[in-house]
């Protein structure tokens, strides 16, 4: 076993150049334009129509006052809990998008928007005292604003998301902006709709985002998934009442049955998934690492994948204290998978091939992986570019809609492995794939080696290849200046 863990180290540690490789100066930056975007922009231009929206409101403003204060009430306020690092206020947004009522030659729907507004403008607007006295004495607040806004960033950089700096100057706590919520008849635009506060000058405001009901235009991609999941669906049906029918009603032995219909079972497959019966040559030693660090990244995601909070300053301190600890350093549980990867590796190679077979099988050891992974990571890409998008919906759903539009651009880098160098990345966690397989591209460098037969030539290759890897890993990294640390607040 001494073997095995020289081999895992070796492993280990070539998986440092592809997670460093995370920096966006290292990897390509691709810009081409989405063909079909998750949000149609030229609809929201479409539906504007300012005769009509004076029309309606009018008719709100003078005969219908409930309705009126049912987008009224739908938004805008200012940000609760300021004081804790709060800066958006999100309506209600399933309230103004359920808006829909027919009046005589008209329809009346909602559209919600958000709007990025200025605090001396809040003030303007008659805010609380609470406004008034950050605006006056800012300095702290915004030194710990600026320290979690760093903290913000590498969690977005951490899980591939890309968005505008915010503008916070120290001495310039006037310029932070906080997103407002405002709910608008759809046919007009928030300057047609909020007309008096612009024509006074009494705030500056910028538009963020506009958003109404079916305004997700489908896809190429929503009609390969429909297609390939409905097969996959009727192919599930039939050999689950075929499975059903011949072992359970007439007894059949399942040997001597179609394998290939009873491949799609449900009932079989879920079966074999809850039974455990031990293998042979299995190493059942690995599967409580395995468990374990599955349930601590996926810990680590939720945490770092959490939704708008109003409290992210309690957040941002709590990240840098020491209980967080077991959230904050579960990227190193990624390292044991690399770890086990590598072992079963060699585990599976060694005693069943030598080197110079290895080397006439290489085409059949790489397909191998490739028909493993393939077939999964195609229908997950495939569920993110035409299913999870119009799944539901929120305020939030902006952040969904950049995974499908990324997806949507670069599903290719990922089917190839190649996304930890591309950017952007489709399915940021799929950055773990890449570097697996690359260093399984990369895996017979060290095989040839230990599958010659002979020890010494099996450790020198490993302690060459350790001592490569360590040192060309921290001049790599010492020349990028990284850190040891995806938190980095000062």
């Amino acid at each position: 076993m001494t073997l095995y863990k020289i081999i895992f180290v070796v492993f280990s540690t070539l998986v440092v150049t592809g997670k460093v490789n995370s920096d966006q100066h290292t990897r390509a930056d691709i810009e081409w334009d989405v063909v079909h975007p998750p949000f149609d922009p030229n609809i929201y231009e479409e539906i504007l129509d300012a005769e009509e929206c004076k029309k309606q409101i009018e008719y709100l403003t003078l005969n219908d006052t409930l309705l009126m204060m049912t987008f009224l009430e739908a938004g805008p306020r200012v940000p609760r809990g300021i004081l804790q690092g709060n800066f958006i206020d999100q309506g209600n947004y399933h309230q103004c998008l359920g808006i829909n009522r027919k009046i005589d030659d008209m329809v009346i729907d909602g559209k919600y928007c958000q709007i990025s507004i200025g605090l001396s403008s809040l003030v303007k607007l008659g805010g609380t005292d609470e406004l008034k006295n950050i605006y006056k004495a800012g300095d702290t607040l915004l030194h710990e604003i600026n320290l979690y806004e760093r903290i913000r960033k590498n969690f977005e950089v951490l899980n591939g998301i890309e968005s505008e700096k915010t503008s916070t100057g120290a001495g310039d706590f006037g310029g932070l902006n906080f997103g407002v919520s405002v709910c608008i008849p759809k046919p007009c635009s928030i300057r047609q709709a909020l007309p008096n506060l612009i024509r006074t000058g009494l705030i500056g405001f910028e538009e963020q985002f506009c958003r109404f009901k079916n305004d997700k235009p489908w896809s190429p991609g929503v009609y390969v998934a429909i297609c390939l999941f409905s097969l996959l669906g009727v192919l599930a049906i039939g050999g689950t009442v075929y499975d059903i029918w011949n072992t359970l009603i007439r007894k059949r032995d399942p040997k001597a049955l179609n394998k290939i219909n009873l491949a799609f079972s449900v009932h079989r497959n879920c079966r074999r998934l809850i039974t455990y019966k031990p293998a042979r040559g299995a190493l059942e030693c690995v599967d409580g690492i395995r468990a374990i660090t599955m349930a601590w990244v996926v810990i680590g995601h939720t945490f770092t994948t959490t939704p708008h909070m109003i409290n992210m300053l309690d957040v941002f301190q709590w990240v840098l204290s020491s209980s967080s600890i077991w959230v904050t350093a579960a990227p190193i549980a990624v390292d044991t998978f690399f770890l086990l990867s590598g072992l079963l590796i060699v585990y599976t190679t060694v005693g069943k091939l030598s080197n110079m077979k290895l080397l006439k099988n290489l085409h059949l050891f790489y397909l191998n992986r490739i028909l493993r992974m393939f077939p999964l990571l195609a229908s997950t890409i495939l569920l993110q570019v035409g299913v999870f998008h119009y799944i539901h919906d929120g305020p939030n759903w902006h952040a969904v809609a950049e995974v499908t539009r990324v997806c949507r651009l670069n599903w290719w880098s990922t089917l190839l492995y190649v996304q930890n160098y591309v950017l952007p990345i489709c399915l940021p966690h799929t950055w773990y794939l890449a570097i697996d397989m690359q260093l399984y591209i990369l895996s017979p460098l060290i095989l040839f080696w230990v599958l010659s037969g002979k020890k010494n030539r099996a450790w020198s290759a490993l302690i060459a290849g350790l001592l490569v890897c360590l040192t060309a890993s921290t001049i790599y990294n010492f020349l990028n200046n990284f850190t040891g640390t995806f938190l980095r607040p000062v």
